[in-house]
């Protein structure tokens, strides 16, 4: 959880920096809100940190300050690698996907990249989702 503290605290030490208004942007993932298999800790850790992101954008909110969460599904990163059976979620993962496909690093990147401003509105406290099951419970 010191993880999620230091994110606050980045959000805190940001607020300064967004006179007149902006965005925070953090990534979440499925898992936050439905039980995936080998997940683990890291369901109830995207889930405090989806709660978080509900409660800064009404603390920050006033401020013109939207906070947001991006949930693009699941992305091979150095701690999903670490997930036993990545691949096989991975790949169901694809099979369940409307394309059949899964989102690229360069995607979020693009998705991220742009201007919060127009890309959002006045979006707020909501996770921009891509929720792809993989391994779930029914």
């Amino acid at each position: 959880m010191s993880s999620l503290a230091n994110k606050k605290g980045l959000a805190r030490s940001a607020e300064s920096l967004m006179a007149d208004g902006g965005s925070i942007l953090t990534m979440s993932y499925y898992g936050a809100a439905r039980v995936v298999t080998h997940y683990n800790l890291m369901g109830p850790v995207k889930a405090a940190l989806e709660a978080s992101v509900r409660y800064m954008a009404a603390e920050l909110g006033q401020q013109n300050i939207r906070v947001n969460a991006l949930s693009p599904g699941p992305v091979q990163t150095r701690v999903a690698s670490s997930l036993t059976d990545f691949d096989k979620l991975m790949e169901q993962a694809a099979r369940s996907a409307p394309l059949h496909q899964l989102v690229t690093l360069e995607q979020i990147g693009e998705m991220v990249g742009r201007n919060p401003a127009t890309l959002y509105g006045c979006w707020t406290e909501k996770s921009v989702l891509n929720r792809i099951p993989w391994g779930s419970s029914p």
